[in-house]
Order: structure tokens, then sequence, then C-alpha cells
């Protein structure tokens, strides 16, 4: 039986949240190039305890890190237990919500944004629900 396909706005959601999870001393495109054990990669203890909290907070994803279950350690394997795991088909649009709001803070750090953007991300959230 095959691999069920993993989204990719997803494993980029979770390397993302990884990386945070490390303090950037991984960086998420370490994360996507490397794949394989987030251990070698540098991931410890403290990071896999932050990333299951945001996991958690950000994705409604609980993790118990004494379940034969939870697969850690390899990213590829973390990213399809969480797509698992998952709430829903509130998932890909948490994610994409959360990308789009990334994107948005970049945006508004950069300075490029005028004084619309907090009416026009409130339209957009009405709009969608």
């Amino acid at each position: 039986m095959s691999e069920p396909s993993v989204d990719a706005a997803l494993r980029d959601r979770v390397a993302t949240m990884v990386s945070t999870a490390t303090d950037g001393e991984v960086t998420t495109e370490e994360i996507l190039t490397g794949g394989g054990s987030l251990a070698a990669l540098g991931v410890g203890s403290l990071a896999v305890l932050r990333l299951v909290d945001a996991l958690d907070d950000e994705l409604g994803v609980q993790l118990d890190l004494d379940s034969p279950g939870t697969h850690l350690d390899d990213f590829d394997d973390l990213v399809r237990t969480v797509q698992e795991r998952a709430v829903g088909d509130d998932l890909g649009r948490t994610v994409q919500e959360r990308a789009v709001r990334d994107d948005l803070v970049r945006t508004v750090q950069e300075g490029a944004v005028g004084d619309d953007l907090g009416r026009t991300v409130q339209e957009r959230a009405v709009r969608d629900d």
C-alpha cells in the first residue's frame, strides 16, 4: 500500500515550525532539503518539546511523546503524522491562512502596505467565513 501524499503547504509549515522551535538554528531550507532525521539536523529535545506545543497550538494536532505511534525524529514521518491527526478539513485552511498571515506580516514589516491593511484583512476574513 502506498504512502498518502503530503500537502506541500503543510510540509512547508511544519518545516517553519521546526525551525522556529530551534530558534532558527536549523533553517526551514535545511529541513526541507535535508529531510530525514531531525536529530541529525541538530534539532534537540527542547526544540522537540516546543514543536509539540506549537503543533497543538497552531494546528490542533496533539502528539504524545510516549506513544509508540508518534514519529518525531524523521521529518517526513512527522509531516505524515500531523496530516493524519489533523482536525478535519480545517487543516489546509489553517495552513493557508497562516501562510497568508506570515506574508502579510513580512510585507508590513517591510513597510510596503498602506493604511487599508486592517480593513482588507477583516474583509477577507469575513468573506472567507
